[in-house]
């Protein structure tokens, strides 16, 4: 037991591995916690794509609780276009700007659905140069899994007044799936919290295996970890006095 405190506390401290690790990495480190690594491997208690299965679980839990994974996506508006379709991958909008054809750059201005009616009723069909957005969350008739959310810029351009859109937002990150995968979509920033899924499936094998003094000293590793990255994420240490630090 004292060996696992001793792990925790180096979680705590922050001591995490700054180097990236695969998922071939991820497994191998899991499977020595649980015991599970003999040199034949015909004689596993659990398969790859079990403890797969389980690390994408973990990478979609950590990647909720944090919004650890952030991305960009830039378009040219198309005139008299009300709707676009996002990226299936997106989670939340974050910031959003538009720079017109003069090249004059603005921050568009989040709007609620409820406001937007009351406010401009008739939101679809004024023409300008946007200076809001709207996610609908309707995607259509069609009932598939995939579909998209919906964004709308207000005033709707025309010709004359469309340009270039930029969207930030918090991303869902890609599954792993090869052993040279890298979790969280392989941020740089996030490959020192790489070691998260690994305490994610440690604890939950504990549990299952009815190992409940283990099972619950991985997961407050593991909730630990996940603290550490909802502090440290987002921080601007270098952020001029006056100025709220961290983007979360």
């Amino acid at each position: 037991m004292k060996r696992y405190f001793a792990i925790l506390f180096f979680v705590i401290v922050g001591c995490v591995p700054a180097s990236a690790l695969t998922l071939s990495e991820i497994r191998t480190q899991i499977r020595v916690a649980i015991r599970d690594n003999p040199s034949d491997s015909s004689r596993r208690r659990y398969s790859d794509s079990l403890l797969l299965q389980f690390a994408n679980e973990g990478q979609r839990e950590v990647n909720n609780l944090t919004w650890a994974c952030d991305t960009s996506q830039t378009y040219v508006l198309t005139p008299l276009t009300t709707y676009y379709d996002l990226q299936t991958n997106l989670i939340a909008i974050h910031q959003a700007y538009f720079k017109d054809r003069a090249g004059n750059l603005i921050e568009l201005e989040e709007k609620l659905q409820r406001s937007l009616y009351d406010t401009f009723p008739g939101w679809d069909k004024s023409n300008g140069s946007p200076i809001y957005y709207w996610v609908s969350s309707s995607s259509g008739t069609s009932a598939t899994a995939s579909n998209p959310l919906q964004i709308s810029y207000i005033p709707i351009p025309t010709r004359q007044s469309t340009g270039t859109v930029t969207l930030w937002f918090y991303s869902q990150p890609s599954d792993l799936s090869s052993d040279s995968d890298i979790p969280f979509d392989a941020q740089a920033e996030l490959l020192p919290y790489n070691m998260t899924l690994a305490y994610y499936v440690i604890a939950r094998i504990k549990f299952i295996e009815a190992r409940n003094d283990e099972a619950v000293t991985y997961q407050g590793i593991y909730q630990t970890a996940v603290a550490i990255m909802k502090d440290r994420i987002g921080r601007a240490p270098n952020v001029t006095a006056g100025v709220s630090a961290g983007g979360k």
